[in-house]
Protein backbone atom coordinates (compact mmCIF):
# COMPACT_ATOMS: atom_id res chain seq x y z
CA UNK A 1 0.00 0.00 0.00
CA UNK A 2 1.66 3.24 -1.15
CA UNK A 3 0.85 6.10 1.73
CA UNK A 4 -0.01 9.27 0.12
CA UNK A 5 1.42 12.58 1.55
CA UNK A 6 -1.01 14.67 3.15
CA UNK A 7 -1.19 17.66 0.56
CA UNK A 8 -3.92 19.85 -1.11
CA UNK A 9 -2.07 18.91 -4.69
CA UNK A 10 0.69 17.71 -6.25
CA UNK A 11 2.27 18.43 -9.43
CA UNK A 12 2.93 15.55 -12.08
CA UNK A 13 6.58 14.33 -11.47
CA UNK A 14 5.41 13.62 -7.65
CA UNK A 15 2.37 11.94 -8.94
CA UNK A 16 4.40 10.02 -11.62
CA UNK A 17 7.19 9.21 -8.72
CA UNK A 18 4.61 7.45 -6.10
CA UNK A 19 2.83 5.32 -9.18
CA UNK A 20 6.19 4.37 -10.50
CA UNK A 21 5.54 6.01 -13.81
CA UNK A 22 6.64 8.44 -16.51
CA UNK A 23 5.17 11.80 -16.26
CA UNK A 24 4.07 10.88 -20.24
CA UNK A 25 2.67 8.14 -18.97
CA UNK A 26 0.45 10.02 -16.86
CA UNK A 27 -0.20 12.57 -19.67
CA UNK A 28 -1.54 9.71 -21.86
CA UNK A 29 -3.73 8.45 -19.43
CA UNK A 30 -4.98 12.29 -18.81
CA UNK A 31 -6.40 11.43 -21.93
CA UNK A 32 -7.62 8.16 -22.02
CA UNK A 33 -9.53 8.53 -18.73
CA UNK A 34 -12.54 10.98 -18.57
CA UNK A 35 -12.48 10.59 -15.12
CA UNK A 36 -9.05 11.76 -14.27
CA UNK A 37 -9.02 15.57 -14.96
CA UNK A 38 -6.55 17.30 -13.46
CA UNK A 39 -7.00 21.30 -12.90
CA UNK A 40 -4.17 23.56 -14.46
CA UNK A 41 -2.67 26.27 -12.49
CA UNK A 42 -2.83 29.72 -13.77
CA UNK A 43 1.35 28.69 -15.70
CA UNK A 44 -0.35 25.39 -17.31
CA UNK A 45 1.22 23.01 -14.63
CA UNK A 46 -0.84 20.37 -13.80
CA UNK A 47 -2.37 20.37 -10.06
CA UNK A 48 -3.26 16.75 -9.05
CA UNK A 49 -5.73 16.12 -5.98
CA UNK A 50 -5.49 13.01 -3.62
CA UNK A 51 -8.28 11.87 -5.13
CA UNK A 52 -6.47 12.06 -8.94
CA UNK A 53 -3.61 10.11 -7.41
CA UNK A 54 -5.61 7.68 -5.50
CA UNK A 55 -7.03 6.87 -9.02
CA UNK A 56 -3.81 7.10 -10.92
CA UNK A 57 -2.92 4.53 -8.41
CA UNK A 58 -5.44 2.24 -8.94
CA UNK A 59 -5.02 2.50 -13.00
CA UNK A 60 -1.16 1.54 -12.22
CA UNK A 61 -2.16 -1.41 -10.09
CA UNK A 62 -4.93 -2.32 -12.99
CA UNK A 63 -2.63 -1.98 -15.62
CA UNK A 64 0.73 -2.83 -14.76
CA UNK A 65 -0.15 -5.76 -11.95
CA UNK A 66 -3.58 -7.38 -13.18
CA UNK A 67 -2.57 -6.91 -16.80
CA UNK A 68 -5.84 -5.20 -17.71
CA UNK A 69 -5.62 -3.14 -21.07
CA UNK A 70 -6.65 0.49 -21.55
CA UNK A 71 -9.84 -0.52 -23.25
CA UNK A 72 -10.56 -3.03 -19.92
CA UNK A 73 -9.79 -0.09 -17.56
CA UNK A 74 -11.91 1.85 -19.60
CA UNK A 75 -14.87 -0.66 -19.28
CA UNK A 76 -14.23 -0.69 -15.59
CA UNK A 77 -14.60 3.18 -14.77
CA UNK A 78 -17.46 3.46 -16.78
CA UNK A 79 -19.67 0.72 -15.57
CA UNK A 80 -19.88 1.67 -12.07
CA UNK A 81 -16.68 4.30 -11.45
CA UNK A 82 -14.77 4.00 -8.24
CA UNK A 83 -16.93 1.43 -6.45
CA UNK A 84 -15.76 -1.54 -8.99
CA UNK A 85 -12.07 -0.37 -8.54
CA UNK A 86 -12.70 -0.39 -4.74
CA UNK A 87 -14.09 -4.31 -4.95
CA UNK A 88 -11.62 -4.83 -7.35
CA UNK A 89 -9.21 -3.99 -4.87
CA UNK A 90 -10.44 -5.57 -2.54
CA UNK A 91 -10.24 -9.01 -4.63
CA UNK A 92 -6.95 -8.06 -5.54
CA UNK A 93 -5.60 -8.29 -1.16
CA UNK A 94 -7.37 -11.12 -0.85
CA UNK A 95 -5.52 -13.11 -3.63
CA UNK A 96 -2.23 -11.55 -2.54
CA UNK A 97 -2.66 -12.92 1.24
CA UNK A 98 -3.76 -16.06 -0.41
CA UNK A 99 -0.56 -15.90 -2.28
CA UNK A 100 1.63 -15.15 0.38
CA UNK A 101 -0.30 -18.09 2.60
CA UNK A 102 0.50 -20.79 -0.13
CA UNK A 103 4.07 -19.66 -0.38
CA UNK A 104 4.43 -19.65 3.34
CA UNK A 105 3.02 -23.07 3.97
CA UNK A 106 5.23 -24.35 0.45
CA UNK A 107 8.52 -22.90 3.01
CA UNK A 108 7.36 -24.51 5.87
CA UNK A 109 6.83 -28.11 4.05
CA UNK A 110 10.67 -27.40 2.78
CA UNK A 111 11.79 -26.84 6.55
CA UNK A 112 10.09 -29.84 7.74
CA UNK A 113 11.63 -31.90 4.90
CA UNK A 114 14.96 -30.92 6.18
CA UNK A 115 14.24 -31.05 9.72
CA UNK A 116 12.89 -35.19 9.10
CA UNK A 117 16.63 -35.62 7.46
CA UNK A 118 18.23 -34.34 10.52
CA UNK A 119 19.54 -37.19 12.51
CA UNK A 120 18.17 -37.52 16.24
Amino acid sequence: MINIPDKLYFKIGEVAELAQIEPYVLRFWQKEFKQLNPRKNSKGQRRFTKKDVELVLQIAHLRYHEKYTIEGIKKLLSKTGSAALTTLKAKSSHSEIKSTCHHIRKEAREILEILNKVPK
